[in-house]
């Protein structure tokens, strides 16, 4: 018997082929037959909430469009399930990629560059009887910003880079969904974030790198985050912890830098 989640992931196809190749007509087309037409919006700063899914295509992804006139999205990551704040109530599918084309004009006054820009996004859909009810959204538009050359604030001590399809290239899961196979998703992911906070007996990070040391971005942070929160209850009192590991002089070496610099919360 299909799943439920497997069904909504179909629901959903249409629209992200729609904008694969986007075009302002056929991705409306899709959203008017996918959405509801009283569908919560939930968007980063500066969209915040909108009004519906008219308000989602006119007032954020046409200044996208119109600022990448040969826009594409593209999704390496397509999830479904249920959240857990909830005893299962609510069904979700949440998608992970980026959106790229050539940056032609001006988007939320980030001046283009003429060549080519990529935006990752993370975008959650909750479905009520065939359609989507709730849209939760976050796309990195720093990421835009330091492409642009306008970062407002320091440098960044990580690398900040396009972070790549899973090397197994099976993000895009096609077989049936099965409880098992999304619990051991939903573990590899919870796991990792905690190897991230862990320290050896020394005070090293255990996954410190040929005596070197490994700095995380806020861009990876991010991507990190939103793939944990398959679901948005599932990034609640998440925390990421950011340090660099100083240089040695002689055989003394200065005591690790350890600052947590951002808390995010459903």
């Amino acid at each position: 018997m299909t799943s439920q989640h497997s069904v909504n992931k179909d629901r959903i196809k249409p629209l992200r082929k729609a904008m694969y190749d986007f075009t302002p007509d056929g991705v409306s087309a899709e959203i008017a037959a996918l959405f509801a037409p009283d569908a919560i919006i939930h968007m980063a700063h500066p969209f915040e909430t909108l009004a519906g899914p008219d308000a989602l295509m006119a007032q954020a992804l046409m200044p996208l469009y119109q600022a990448f006139p040969d826009l594409e999205r593209r999704d390496y990551l397509v999830m479904a399930g249920v959240a857990t704040n909830d005893d299962g109530a609510s069904d979700w599918v949440g998608c992970c990629g980026y959106y790229t084309g050539t940056f032609m004009a001006p988007f939320l006054d980030i001046p283009p560059t003429g060549h080519q820009a990529s935006m990752r996004f993370h975008e959650f859909y909750r479905f009520e009887d065939g359609k989507v009810v709730e849209m939760q959204s976050l796309w990195d538009i720093p990421e835009i910003m330091m492409q642009a050359g306008v970062w407002p604030m320091s440098p960044s001590m990580g690398r900040e880079w396009l972070v790549p399809a899973p090397a197994t290239a099976d993000g895009l899961f096609l077989p049936a969904w099965t409880q098992d196979s999304a619990d051991a998703s939903v573990k590899l992911v919870l796991d990792m974030l905690t190897g991230l906070g862990k320290f050896a007996t020394s005070g090293r990070p255990q996954w410190s790198w040929k005596d070197t040391g490994i700095r995380i971005s806020a861009g990876m942070a991010r991507q990190a985050l939103a793939q944990a929160a398959v679901f948005p209850a599932f990034a609640t009192g998440i925390k990421f912890r950011f340090w660099r590991l100083c240089p040695t002089v002689g055989q003394a070496r200065v005591k690790d830098t350890f600052l947590v610099i951002m808390t995010m919360s459903a």
